[in-house]
C-alpha cells in the first residue's frame, strides 16, 4: 500500500504542475492580446479561474487515482505473485495464468475473455484440495519497473498501453503549449520594444533581455527532460530498444526535478512586468 499511496502522490504532483504551468502559460499569452485582463479581476473572472483550477485538480486526481481502483483491475493489474508456489513462479501476467490453467482444466479459453477475479477463483479452486487459500499478491500498475511511479514505458502486450500512451501524449501537448506560449511572449515583447521612443526603450530593452534570458531557461530545461522523455516512450513502445533501464533515471531524477525547477521559473516578477509593459 505504501507504494501505490507514493505512485499516486507522485503522479498527482506531476500533473498538477504540468496543468497548472501551461494555465499559467495560456494566461499570460491572453494578457498580452488582451492588457486590461492584467488589471482587475472581474467576479466573473474569478469563478472562471475558480471552476479551472476546480477542474485541474479533478482530473488529476482521477487520473492519478483510476490506476488502483479495483473496477479497472483488469487494465491495469500485470500479474499476480505467490508464495512458495512452483507451479506459478515470479509475477506471471494474465495469458501466463490462463496457459497454466488451461492444462489443468483441460480446457481452453483462448477465444474468451478471461479477468482477474476468474482467474483467481479458478486458482484457489486448483488448490483447495491442499487446504488453505492460495491467493496472489497483484502487481499494480505502480510498482511493475522496480520504482513506485507512473508506468511511462510500455508496450503492445500491456494492458493499460493505451492509458499511458494517452497521458504521455497529453503531456506532450501541455509541453509543446507552453513553449509556443513563451516563445509568443518573446516574439511580442520584442515587436513592443521597436516601438518605443529611445528612452523608454532602452529600459524595456533591458527589462526584455532579462525576460528572453529566463524564457530560454524555461524551453531549455523543458525541452532537455521532455523531448528525450517522450522518444524514448516511443523507441521502447516499438521496440526499436529496451528502455527500462532509463525508467528509474526518467522517473525518479528528471521528471521531479523539472517539476520542481518549473514553479520558480515560472513564477518570477520579471515575467509578469515584461507582459504588463505589453
Amino acid at each position: 500500500r505504501s507504494c501505490l499511496t507514493l505512485g499516486i502522490i507522485s503522479t498527482l504532483s506531476s500533473l498538477l504542475s504540468l496543468y497548472s504551468m501551461t494555465l499559467l502559460s495560456a494566461f499570460r499569452v491572453l494578457c498580452v492580446q488582451n492588457p486590461t485582463i492584467g488589471g482587475r479581476i472581474t467576479l466573473r473572472a474569478r469563478l472562471l479561474i475558480a471552476g479551472v483550477s476546480i477542474f485541474v485538480i479533478t482530473a488529476s486526481i482521477v487520473l492519478s487515482v483510476l490506476p488502483v481502483l479495483p473496477q479497472f483491475e483488469d487494465m491495469f493489474v500485470n500479474g499476480l505473485t505467490y508464495t512458495n508456489n512452483p507451479m506459478f513462479i515470479g509475477s506471471p501476467n494474465k495469458q501466463q495464468h490462463i496457459d497454466i490453467i488451461d492444462k489443468y482444466y483441460k480446457a481452453s479459453h483462448k477465444g474468451g475473455i478471461m479477468t482477474w477475479k476468474m482467474i483467481r477463483r479458478l486458482v484457489a479452486d486448483m488448490f483447495s484440495s491442499h487446504g488453505g487459500l492460495i491467493e496472489g499478491q497483484k502487481l499494480n500498475f505502480y510498482g511493475n519497473d522496480g520504482v513506485c511511479l507512473f508506468k511511462y514505458f510500455v508496450r503492445e502486450d500491456d494492458p493499460q498501453k493505451f492509458f499511458s500512451l494517452a497521458i504521455v501524449a497529453n503531456n506532450s501537448v501541455c509541453f509543446f503549449v507552453i513553449i509556443s506560449c513563451y516563445l509568443y511572449i518573446s516574439i511580442i515583447t520584442h515587436l513592443s520594444t521597436k516601438r518605443l521612443n529611445k528612452g523608454a526603450r532602452r529600459k524595456s530593452t533591458a527589462r526584455n533581455t532579462l525576460l528572453n534570458r529566463k524564457i530560454t531557461i524555461m524551453i531549455t530545461t523543458d525541452s532537455a527532460c521532455w523531448i528525450p522523455f517522450i522518444i524514448l516512450c516511443a523507441l521502447h513502445y516499438t521496440r526499436t530498444m529496451d528502455a527500462t533501464a532509463w525508467y528509474a533515471l526518467s522517473s525518479v531524477i528528471i521528471l521531479p526535478l523539472n517539476s520542481i525547477i518549473n514553479p520558480l521559473l515560472y513564477d518570477n516578477v520579471s515575467v509578469v512586468r515584461a507582459v504588463q509593459d505589453v
